[in-house]
């Protein structure tokens, strides 16, 4: 069975970085120099998922990934210090030296989790999720307006606010709040009022309850999703990858921008990490939560062949039969109620609007660079689903049969889907930036008493990967290996 390798986090953690920047240079809008970071993201994650790696290779990388890492995460932080990281910072003329000062605590952090030990390990997590916390607060607090322009945030306040009066969000319209309706496609706007409900599945409204509670402002709710999620990456796994996996996260370029903007991408990271910390430790509850994740945002629901890599067996009829049903009823149980509720209102908020969406030929996807001069896409996001699947096959072929590889499996698929979607802005990226963090997190080096990776050819693999899975069908999985990069760990037996 194909293990994890550090080139494969390599490549994920490239990808990732490359998104980020490609979603700085203008907010997740297309633009040449963004295109170009993202055919490098693409590169990156396609190679991934397919290329092999060699043991000597695999030395290298275990000297030198951590230090790239932090590298990266410095860079992540230049990048964040050249423009304001959200809107609400043009109000703050003195926002860099206070940032500039949270950034020498992130980097101090991410260089003790790279090199320390123990509590200075957890020390180091703990100030690197207490930093971006803090910068969070401050972004929704300094919002120089009543609320952020922006329709997404209208829609979680007005439907946090009927939910808690008793009304079926689903049963709402909202005011029209740009000066056209070009944004939502024929028919959905009629004076002045959008002809439909909360746009999401009810477990995001249900979440967003939670930050108006917690804060007055539903992206308390988001930010809350943030922090959990790097969490979960930090401590997926043991040793140093998953900590500095969450530094890349939490401090990708335009994070606080999404933040500010109030979109649910946080929620659908925060079900992806949590989803992939229970199949790496408690593997029994993984299928439940996938169910949150699918859930959460309507096209999660694209991941779910995807659960193969991680059923127990995994890459067999059972062991999808016994991923899926868990999180198919767990799904249900958190939609049907608020569904059932409004099922004309529900449909054409959740579903309907989806196809009605008009094509944005200035969203960051290869359709809007090939638009000819009519604005018009040179073919149909059909075309966006056909890639999709095919790079679904080539995940559930080639990728890891293991947590890490199932997270890398949805990136790729996901970062497909959008660069060749009608849409496709910073929220869709966040999310692919979140996924490929949490397979950097997930993966799992070698045990020091076997081979650290497959040779560059092998042909074995699939009838290895069988033999395996029939072994595992009714077994825990293994204690985890210690990891032989780190040093605490390394030093003590193998439980």
């Amino acid at each position: 069975m194909r293990a994890d390798t550090r080139l494969t986090s390599f490549l994920a953690a490239l990808g990732a970085v490359a998104v980020g920047a490609a979603v700085q240079i203008a907010d997740g809008y297309g633009r040449p120099a963004a295109f170009v970071w993202l055919t490098v993201a693409v590169a990156a994650v396609l190679l991934a998922v397919v290329l092999p790696s060699h043991r000597t290779l695999e030395a290298v990388l275990g000297r030198m990934l951590p230090p790239v890492l932090v590298v990266a995460l410095v860079g992540q932080l230049w990048a964040m210090l050249q423009r304001t990281p959200a809107r609400p910072f043009d109000a703050v003329p003195s926002w860099r030296p206070t940032f500039l000062l949270a950034a020498v605590v992130v980097v101090v952090a991410a260089c003790g989790i790279a090199v320390g030990r123990g509590v200075v390990r957890h020390l180091a997590i703990l100030a690197l999720l207490a930093t971006h916390l803090a910068l969070g607060i401050w972004t929704i607090r300094v919002q120089p307006q009543p609320w952020p322009m922006i329709d997404v945030y209208m829609f979680q306040r007005d439907s946090v606010a009927a939910l808690l009066a008793g009304v079926d969000p689903y049963a709402i319209t909202f005011p029209n709040p740009y000066t056209t309706g070009a944004y939502y496609g024929p028919g959905m706007v009629v004076d002045g009022r959008l002809m439909f409900g909360f746009v999401y599945p009810p477990l995001s409204v249900f979440l967003s309850v939670l930050g108006e509670w917690a804060g007055g402002d539903v992206r308390y709710a988001q930010l809350g999703a943030m922090t959990l999620a790097a969490a979960f990456m930090a401590y997926t796994r043991r040793g140093r990858l998953g900590g500095l996996a969450a530094a890349l996260f939490l401090f990708t370029p335009r994070n606080l921008f999404v933040l500010e903007q109030s979109w649910t991408e946080p929620f659908v990271v925060l079900f992806l990490a949590a989803t992939v910390w229970c199949a790496a430790r408690h593997p029994r509850v993984a299928p439940y939560v996938l169910g949150l994740f699918l859930a959460v945002k309507q096209y999660a629901v694209l991941a779910l062949p995807l659960a193969l890599l991680i059923a127990r067996p995994p890459m067999s009829l059972a062991g999808l039969r016994r991923t899926v049903v868990p999180a198919v009823a767990v799904a249900a149980l958190v939609t049907l109620p608020l569904a059932l509720w409004e099922p004309t209102g529900f449909l054409r908020a959740v579903v309907e609007l989806q196809f009605y969406q008009p094509f944005r030929p200035e969203a960051l996807s290869y359709l809007g660079l090939l638009a000819g001069p009519d604005l018009q896409p040179p073919f149909g996001t059909g075309v966006a689903f056909a890639v999709a699947a095919a790079v679904m096959g080539l995940a559930l072929w080639r990728a890891a049969r293991t947590p890490a590889g199932f997270a890398l499996g949805v990136s790729a698929v996901f970062l497909a889907f959008f660069v060749l979607n009608k849409q496709a802005f910073a929220n869709y990226y966040f999310f692919v930036i979140g996924a490929l963090c949490v397979a950097v997190a997930a993966t799992q080096q070698p045990a020091a008493s076997r081979p650290a990776a497959e040779p560059w050819a092998t042909g074995r693999r699939a009838k290895d990967e069988t033999r395996t899975a029939a072994a595992e069908s009714n077994s825990e999985p293994e204690p985890e290996p210690p990891d032989p990069d780190d040093s605490v760990s390394a030093a003590r037996p193998t439980p």
